[in-house]
């Protein structure tokens, strides 16, 4: 019993380990992922989202960078856009809680290995 408790505290050990305390968040940020936002911020609709290609103006929470890619699978697919990476932009980070990407740059289209057409678009998810 007793071997099985130390198991137990040292498994618990090493989850907390990787983790830290932030204004009441667990975050992961030794690692450099994405830092959630608390439960009581309110989602935004995607379409509220704002991009922009420039540094964030204002007082701001970085949550993160956020990626996207859009992909034509076979020759009968549409060609992406860049208009179809800023809404897949605005979709990801509305889902982290963020109300603006900022820094935004929009690669493509170009050829890929598993993709007839690929449109990139990455930046930094910020709430204000």
């Amino acid at each position: 019993m007793t071997l099985f408790r130390i198991a137990a505290l040292g498994g618990i050990a090493l989850l907390a380990a990787g983790c830290t305390l932030e204004k009441g968040n667990y975050t992961t940020s030794p690692t450099g992922n994405p830092k959630p936002v608390a439960a009581s911020v309110a989602p935004v609709a995607p379409s509220q989202g704002k991009l922009s290609s420039g540094p964030a103006t204002g007082p701001h929470t970085v949550l993160g960078p956020v990626e996207v890619n859009v992909n034509k699978l076979t020759a009968f697919h549409p060609n992406p856009t860049p208009a179809m990476a800023r809404t897949k932009l605005q979709e990801k980070a509305a889902a982290m809680r963020a109300n603006a990407v900022v820094n935004v740059e929009i690669t493509g289209p170009h050829v890929s290995l598993v993709s007839w057409g690929t449109v990139d678009a990455k930046g930094l998810a910020v709430r204000y």
